[in-house]
């Protein structure tokens, strides 16, 4: 989206630049002489105004690119953390149901399937976290079994810290890309409204001096906002 664009971009500024010349003479020789430097200052405005919006563009593309680069590393912490917690609750589950009864077991949160999202594991591991200290245990139905609930809940206290952490983290980085995001779109479609503006002028001004093919190879496309048709017709050609 953003390398067409610029590929347009650098076609019509290119355009801009090379037949200024005969462009300021042209409107010259049609209007009158007095015409040909202003029409030269304004190719040239029109040409940096469109570089400088492009540039805009391309930079909140590539910080956009970066932060999306950034992102891999608390979500692999994240889902890291997450089967480690739950593969606590697992086993947990396994332990107390046939010990301490299965009624128990679901006061303390471990009803049902264990979940594997990672926002759903933290909630189930909290719930469980406070419900060994709260729900108050029945008598071990093995009487050999003796149970200590602290036990169980210091093996959650060691892995949920860690998967707490990883999921701010993780909502962090999203927060920041969505700022990126954001800040990349405005630039295109403030690139796109300069882009359309400097394309039709620079095409109209090559059709007028004759040169419609060179016109035609810098006109912006009617399908794709910021391309030239040139440019949009080759991404829509297969392979």
């Amino acid at each position: 989206m953003v390398i067409n664009r610029q590929k347009s971009s650098n076609s019509v500024q290119a355009a801009n630049s090379t037949h200024a010349p005969r462009i300021a003479a042209g409107v010259a020789a049609r209007f009158g002489a007095e015409l040909e430097g202003p029409v030269t200052t304004l190719l040239t405005k029109m040409r940096e105004t469109l570089a400088a919006d492009t540039t805009t563009m391309v930079a909140a593309d590539d910080a956009h690119e970066r932060e999306l680069g950034d992102d891999a590393g608390p979500r692999t912490k994240r889902d890291e953390s997450a089967v480690a917690v739950r593969a606590v609750l697992v086993r947990m589950k396994e332990v107390l149901t046939p010990v301490m009864g299965q009624s128990y077991v679901a006061q303390l949160g471990l009803a049902g399937e264990t979940p594997e999202d990672p926002v759903a594991v933290e909630r189930v591991a909290t719930q469980v976290h406070e419900g060994l200290k709260s729900v108050p245990p029945p008598a071990p139905l093995v009487e050999e079994f003796t149970f200590n609930p602290e036990k169980y809940r210091a093996q959650i206290a060691l892995k949920l810290p860690e998967l707490s952490q990883a999921l701010k983290d993780v909502s962090r980085e999203g927060k920041e890309a969505d700022d990126t995001l954001n800040r990349k779109n405005k630039a295109i479609a403030s690139y796109d409204a300069t882009f359309s503006q400097v394309a039709n002028l620079t095409s109209a001004l090559l059709e007028f001096i004759g040169e419609k093919d060179l016109a035609g190879k810098v006109r912006p496309s009617s399908r794709r906002p910021g391309q030239t048709t040139e440019v949009a017709n080759e991404e829509l050609i297969p392979g």
